[in-house]
């Protein structure tokens, strides 16, 4: 049987930790390599920002400066004030946590059409999670080992963590439950298939809550199994990662297969024209804009725009040639209000 006391099984246990963690910080460094084109396309100026966007730039690279901080940590050889890493570290992780939830939670908002009792009863859980999670007066204390020449961290309130991540599984049901429930209500209501757009969101969702609630259950499980430190913290980096990369992969994927440009009105305003532009299974109280390519067969492509009016329901093409055409769709760009 393992002693899980013993200084030989703890050292043991601090390689591993270490491991992983270079692990997961070069696994989160190829996740940004290999979708850094969607960032630059809106850093260049090659696609239009929308204000919702800065939520998913801020869980993108404040989790990037919480894992470099991590790793600091973890490397550093001369005398440093460990607490304020560690703090540092904690804030920043912490603060993605936050960020990654608030992604999914302007979907739903969406999903919902602004409804002022979603956002409201959204925002008092999200300022509860944001005080919790950025709490840490007395949690924990780190302090300088000149033994092993490293940070070690003396004291750290596991209950309280504890607390946050059934806080933080509770928040993601909620948010996933009411995304589920306003795509088979709302949008499909009278309806027997949910659009194609709403179907992403809610497999998006499923696979963000699946990956955010197992990793941090099995973070809880390790902290209440109370093995030793460092078992009690290997896990406790994982569900803010993970959390981050899939809520920031739904954002993605949407704009990607959509890139539409989505406003929101109330249902009494919508639409009455039967326009290429208006997606039919979305348009109970929401707006799609959507630009069309059309391309010669003999010549350059040419462009043609097909714009709907909300107001008047009416839709207005023009064409700038007659020849024979083929039109290919530019997919849409979602931009929540």
């Amino acid at each position: 049987m393992v002693d899980w006391s013993s200084e030989a099984e703890i050292t043991r246990d601090e390689q591993v930790y270490d491991r992983l963690m270079h692990t997961i910080f070069g696994l989160y460094l190829w996740e940004i390599f290999i979708s850094f084109g969607f960032d630059w396309a809106y850093i260049s100026g090659r696609r239009s920002f929308k204000w919702p966007l800065i939520f998913y730039f801020a869980n993108r690279y404040i989790m990037l400066f919480s894992l470099i901080g991590l790793i600091t940590w973890l490397n550093v050889t001369s005398r440093i004030n460990c607490n304020a890493l560690y703090t540092y570290v904690q804030v920043f992780g912490n603060l993605a946590t936050c960020l990654a939830s608030v992604n999914l939670s302007l979907r739903m908002m969406a999903v919902w059409n602004m409804a002022w009792y979603i956002i409201t009863a959204l925002i008092l859980i999200i300022v509860g999670h944001w005080s919790l999670l950025l709490f840490h007066g007395g949690l924990f204390k780190a302090i300088w080992d000149d033994s092993a020449s490293r940070c070690s961290v003396v004291f750290m309130n596991y209950r309280f963590y504890t607390a946050t991540f059934i806080y933080s599984m509770c928040f993601n049901f909620i948010v996933f439950s009411l995304t589920a429930w306003g795509l088979t209500h709302q949008l499909g209501r009278g309806r027997k298939k949910i659009s194609s757009i709403a179907s992403l969101i809610f497999k998006d969702g499923l696979i963000f809550f699946i990956i955010a609630c197992s990793i941090e259950l099995l973070a809880v499980i390790f902290i209440e199994l109370n093995l030793n430190a460092v078992m009690s913290n290997m896990l406790m980096v994982l569900p803010a990662v993970f959390s981050t990369i899939a809520a920031c992969r739904v954002v993605r994927r949407l704009a990607d297969f959509t890139q539409m440009e989505v406003e929101l009105f109330g249902p009494a305003r919508r639409s009455r024209g039967q326009s290429l532009s208006v997606h039919h299974d979305m348009r109970d109280g929401i707006l799609v804009q959507m630009e069309m390519f059309v391309h010669s067969s003999d010549t350059l492509p040419m462009r043609s725009s097909h714009v709907s009016s909300a107001r008047t329901g009416r839709s207005e093409q023009t064409l700038t040639s007659e020849s024979p055409i083929t039109d290919e769709t530019k997919l849409p760009e979602l931009a929540l209000p």
